[in-house]
């Protein structure tokens, strides 16, 4: 799943080393979702969560915890109302996806950031580079693009019960 915004806009929590807020371009992680017990699980190789994580704790930590701080910014609370998610079934993602890596490197022709430590992914080889058609969510020819909240539905989850379950939690 690759999640962004408009804007190019993705505060998370609970990310990297800092365990803080973090703004990505974008992110991509993967969702499990088990078909016998409609469980999901979120494999993120940038979290501070367990990894993997159940899918209701990695959405309430990256995610609803923006509206638990006290007053959280007006342009932070924008930002995570203007989330989306795009779903590609492994299946098509493996076929089709492709990136030379091209978008980390700098004016200087050097990685803005380490590099992952496998090879770059090319799975078709007509194709060098398409990340964009996926990490662009003005892009509608790959994958099912939705908001957090049809997202926690695609996954077996309501969002509302999960705020309120945080709700809850803070408040004891």
């Amino acid at each position: 799943m690759f999640l962004s915004s408009d804007e190019k806009l993705l505060p998370m929590w609970y990310q990297n080393d800092t365990g803080g807020l973090i703004i990505w371009d974008y992110h991509v992680i993967l969702v499990h979702k088990n078909s016998a017990t409609q469980q999901s699980t979120v494999y993120d190789m940038d979290t501070r969560l367990d990894f993997p994580s159940t899918f209701e704790s990695y959405i309430v930590n990256s995610f609803l915890l923006t509206f638990m701080i006290r007053n959280p910014s007006k342009r932070l609370c924008e930002l995570m109302n203007c989330l989306k998610f795009r779903i590609v079934p492994a299946c098509e993602f493996l076929k089709s996806f492709s990136s030379d890596r091209s978008h980390m490197i700098n004016e200087e022709g050097e990685y803005s950031a380490k590099p992952p430590i496998y090879p770059p992914i090319r799975a078709d080889p007509n194709t060098v580079m398409n990340l964009d058609d996926y990490r662009f969510m003005d892009r509608i020819d790959k994958g099912q693009i939705l908001d957090l909240e049809q997202m926690c539905a695609f996954f077996g989850s309501n969002l509302d019960m999960l705020k309120d379950k945080f709700d809850t939690y803070f408040k004891e």
